[in-house]
């Protein structure tokens, strides 16, 4: 009791859990990848305030932290600040921004250009979140989770 007060606690594993499965309840788009549809995705990208599959993590973690900062939703421990950026995300607001932004839909979920021996969702991944719409969307985010 040093007279500090502490910020509010990381969460991890059931904890945080629990936490996701709020969100989820809030936003039904948060029971599936953002990506490519597939259910209960168990990783987020902190960046986006969204939650991708197994397989679509693999991709952002290849895209770089300063593109997509990836975590595990049950096994990393979340800050009250990165708790409070995915609170203000979701992957419907994801979805919606980029759909105003003119992001085409075959481009939101899976589709769209590849180059060489890239799969079609990792080249709709890297094209969808290499465009200045994912990139403004990244500082809104950010600026609505400070409050």
């Amino acid at each position: 009791a040093g007279g500090r007060r502490m910020a509010a606690p990381s969460l991890y594993g059931r904890e945080a859990m629990a936490f996701f499965d709020e969100l989820k309840k809030a936003d039904g788009g948060n029971s599936k990848c953002v990506d490519c549809g597939t259910n209960t995705p168990l990783w987020a990208s902190l960046s986006y305030g969204t939650y991708f599959c197994l397989e679509c993590s693999g991709v952002h973690r290849n895209l770089g932290v300063h593109i997509s900062f990836v975590r595990s939703l049950n096994m990393d421990s979340w800050s009250s600040e990165q708790q409070a950026r995915m609170r203000a995300g979701g992957n419907t607001a994801f979805r919606e921004y980029m759909r105003g932004c003119g992001m085409p839909e075959a481009l939101q979920s899976g589709g769209g250009a590849y180059v060489g021996r890239e799969s079609q969702a990792e080249g709709a991944i890297r094209e969808k979140y290499h465009t200045t719409s994912a990139a403004a969307y990244k500082s809104w985010l950010a600026d609505r989770a400070r409050g």
